[in-house]
Formats: C-alpha cells, structure tokens, sequence
C-alpha cells in the first residue's frame, strides 16, 4: 500500500484510514473509483444520497449518519471543495504572551514579582 497515488493521497490530506469499509459497488472492482480517495468517496455519497436514504449511504461507504449528514451540508454549501478534510486541532498560538495588553494575567505577574522581591503575599490592586 505504498504505491505512488497512495503517497499522492496522504499528501493531499485525502487518504482514507478505512478503504476496507467501502462497500459500494462501484469501489469493487474499478480502476477509477478508488476507496482510499475519501474525496471521491465523499462525493459518490453524496449522490447516493439523492436516490437513498442517509443511513443506506453511510452503510454503504463506511462512515457514520452524522458524517454522511455533514459531508451533504458542507457539499451543499462549499461544493466539491468543502468534502476535503480540513486539519484537525488547534490553527494557532494559544499561549499567552508578554505582549498582551496590561489586564488580569499581566496583575498575577505583578504580584508574581512581588513575592520574587519579599514583599509577601498581597493581592493585586481592584481584587
């Protein structure tokens, strides 16, 4: 399983960690429909759910009715483009820095420093 449109795939961020569970007919036996492209499965969802239920679908190409339900709102709204996987997690800094504006963290820094110096355990100023 380390072909090159494997390797294509998981570049992308298009790899399905289930190909196994596909089970419609068209990923059987074809050189064009591929389980392991979630993109494609995705879509081919997608259009089976005009003609059958959500949960037919979902059984169908291995996922869950709440992500059978997601992949058709987000291909309604976002088209073929919104089937792709997005990057799960965090998309940013979540630390706190020193260049914060002067409010709560900065007060517990002061009196942070306080203590450093000897100046005991007072709290800050407006607590």
């Amino acid at each position: 399983m380390t072909d090159s449109k494997t390797q294509r795939l998981r570049q992308s961020g298009t790899l399905n960690p289930n190909p196994e569970m596909v089970a419609d007919p068209l990923f059987a036996d074809s050189e064009f429909f591929d389980p392991r492209d979630i993109l494609q499965v995705r879509y081919e969802m997608v259009r089976h759910t005009e003609e059958a239920s959500l949960r037919e679908a979902a059984e169908r190409f291995g996922t869950s009715v709440p992500t059978c339900v997601r992949a058709n709102r987000a291909f309604r709204e976002g088209g073929l483009q919104a089937l792709i996987p997005q990057r799960r997690g965090p998309r940013g800094a979540h630390k706190i820095t020193r260049s914060r504006p002067r409010g709560c963290c900065s007060r517990f820094a002061d009196c942070r420093e306080r203590r450093r110096r000897g100046g005991g355990a007072s709290r800050p100023e407006g607590s």
